[in-house]
């Protein structure tokens, strides 16, 4: 049985950046997709394939999940720590947009007092560039 992890489900639903993200939360991402798909043995006489049992491998598989990889098994909700890589990235961001409108402001010859006027002026260029693109 073999379980794909793209980008997306790694990157954006499980914030997994690194390897050591990886392997530290590979219980958890392993169990994931059990739980949300399955298996199954079709059934020729009920088209409804939610009612089709799963099938003996699938169960097989489910169970080695659930018991060998429990030590491993954290059982945290990547949501709160996306938001507070969120949270840090945006402070990140934050950091290097006031940077570079200090330096805007030294290159245009803004004097430091005039910084609040400098960056409200900024704002408004970078504004009317937004709706001009």
């Amino acid at each position: 049985m073999e379980f794909r992890a793209g980008k997306a489900l790694l990157k954006d639903r499980w914030s997994i950046l690194a390897s050591g993200q990886f392997f530290d939360q590979f219980r958890d991402l392993c169990r994931s997709p059990g739980e949300r798909i399955r298996y199954t043995e079709p059934d020729p006489n009920d088209s409804d394939r939610a009612r089709w049992p799963n099938h003996s491998l699938w169960d097989v598989v489910h169970a080695e999940m659930n018991d060998d990889l429990i030590e491993m098994r954290s059982g945290a909700d990547p949501n709160p720590m996306k938001e507070v890589r969120r949270e840090a990235h945006t402070a990140s961001l934050l950091k290097q947009v006031t940077s570079t409108c200090i330096a805007m402001a030294a290159i245009e010859g803004w004097k430091r007092e005039e910084l609040p006027t400098t960056l409200k002026a900024f704002a408004e260029r970078t504004s009317e560039a937004a709706e001009a693109n």
